[in-house]
């Protein structure tokens, strides 16, 4: 609890817990990568082929493996959102999150430079970049403001 001295007295001024809004923080990016997870997924699933022709990708033959990695990417979103709702119990699906985003990164820069240099798969790498650097910024706020008390 904070003081504040008057001219004649000295009147405690409550702070806000700094938990609440770096909880709030971490939950609402925990949220974002959820949402963009599920887009994705669904997107893989669906894969319209006017979308994909109009990202680069050659019409598909066999859907398996894109409609398997959208149901892959609908089942991070839940495991993100589990960890938006409660992400003191289910801190390693945070930590997770943050593991998985880099990884994905990494993954997307190195296909984009290496093998076919698609706009969508750079435009791929730098949301999953944006998402895993804003997990990881927000992780260690609430850590932080955890371990302090707040």
């Amino acid at each position: 609890m904070a003081t504040w001295i008057g001219e004649s007295e000295v009147i405690p001024v409550a702070m806000p817990p700094p938990e609440r809004k770096a909880v709030l923080h971490l939950k609402l990016v925990l949220w974002a990568a959820a949402l963009h997870s599920f887009a994705v997924g669904l997107g893989l699933i669906l894969h319209p082929a006017p979308v994909l022709a109009f990202f680069g990708y050659a019409p598909l033959t066999e859907p398996f493996f894109p409609t398997q990695g959208g149901v892959f990417h609908v089942l991070m979103a839940v495991g993100y959102g589990m960890g938006a709702v409660h992400p003191h119990r289910f801190r390693c699906l945070v930590i997770f999150a943050v593991i998985v985003k880099t990884a994905a990164t990494v993954f997307l820069l190195t296909y984009w430079s290496l093998v076919s240099p698609l706009l969508i798969v750079l435009l791929s790498a730098v949301g999953d970049g944006v998402l895993a650097a804003a997990l990881w910024l927000t992780y260690r706020r609430w850590r932080r403001s955890v371990r302090l008390g707040g």
